[in-house]
Formats: C-alpha cells, structure tokens, sequence
C-alpha cells in the first residue's frame, strides 16, 4: 500500500490537498502532515493545501500559514482528500477533486463511501493522521510533519482517551515523539 500511495505523489507535478469542511484537528494536522512530508521529501512538486478557516491554536503546525482558504483558478495533477468520509464533506474545495487528473482518497471513517481513483480507508485507525503515517516512509519523516499528524492523533483520540486508542496508535504516536513532535506544546496550546 506504501508503495502505491507514494507512486502516485512522485508521479505528480502538482498537488493539492483538500480536508472535510468545518477542519478539526485530525483534518488539519492530517493535510499539513502531508504537506510538509511532500515538501520535505520532493522538493520539485507543487502542492497546496486548501481548508476552510480552522481554530487559531493550530497556528503552531509548520505550514499553516501556506493553507489557502479561498477558490482560485488553479488545476493540479493529483488531489488527495483527506479525513473526509464522502465527496460532499470537501465543500466548495471538491472543484479541485473534481479537476485534477487522478484523485486519491485517504480516510478512516468507515462511512467512507469509497470515492477517489485510488482509496485507502483505515476504519480501524484512530485517525486520518495514523493512517497516512503507515502510508508514508516514517524514516523520511521530519519534526515538521510528526507535530502536525501528532496533533491530528491526539484530537481524534481526545489524547488518548477514547476508545479508537490502539497499540498501534500508541506505537506510531511514539514514533512522532521520537522525530521531536512537542507533545506538551501540541496538547497544551490546541485543547
């Protein structure tokens, strides 16, 4: 599975990213995860994030300030949708979906109605963030990347208190910690 979510963002030129409307934690901290990875991994691409206005505690994530809120004119190779069960929760952002030439789906919310050329839901992930993070190459990962899918693990899993919590949930936010994601910052500053 790794290896043909990657496929796709190499064989990109551009890239946009998009999140369910109303952005909680897990929509950002998921859509700027993956940003900066690509950012940080591929160089060449162009991508951008476009959400709704979302919570100002998140300003913290490495990023935020390159999240676009308005409609514009652009068209992008691959759109990936994150966190966002069905075509609808994209709101006005699904002109971007609908325009790109191949679109992947990355969600775990099991009432995902399976939309996208390629999708991947992960019903039993506490969030869209881990699961993006068994999708990536965690070596690669960066301090940028880990605080942001850190924030959308522990929003979604209201840290760590709901039942949603795994071993593996434990063992991937463990993995964000040890790539510098500031727990203490992220839980105090965004709840």
């Amino acid at each position: 599975m790794m290896d043909t979510f990657i496929k796709e963002i190499e064989a990109a030129n551009s890239i946009v990213i998009v999140g369910h409307i109303r952005p909680d934690g897990d929509c950002v901290g998921s859509c700027l995860g993956l940003y900066n990875y690509i950012i940080d991994n591929y160089g060449d691409k162009k991508v951008r994030v476009y959400l709704q206005e979302f919570s100002k505690s998140f300003s913290l994530l490495n990023g935020v300030d390159k999240v676009l809120h308005e409609l514009d004119n652009n068209t992008y190779d691959l759109c990936i949708a994150l966190d966002s069960g069905d075509i609808d929760r994209l709101g006005e952002f699904v002109k971007y979906y609908n325009e790109a030439s191949k679109t992947v789906c990355v969600d775990h919310h099991i009432s995902n109605t399976g939309y996208g050329d390629v999708c991947y839901v992960y019903a039993d992930k506490s969030s869209t963030s881990e699961a993006i993070c068994t999708l990536i190459n965690m070596d690669k990962l960066t301090k940028n990347s880990a605080e942001c899918f850190y924030l959308g693990v522990v929003h979604d899993t209201g840290v760590f208190k709901h039942s949603n919590t795994t071993r593996e949930t434990m063992c991937i936010a463990g993995a964000l910690l040890e790539k510098d994601a500031r727990s203490n910052v992220i839980i105090d500053d965004t709840f």
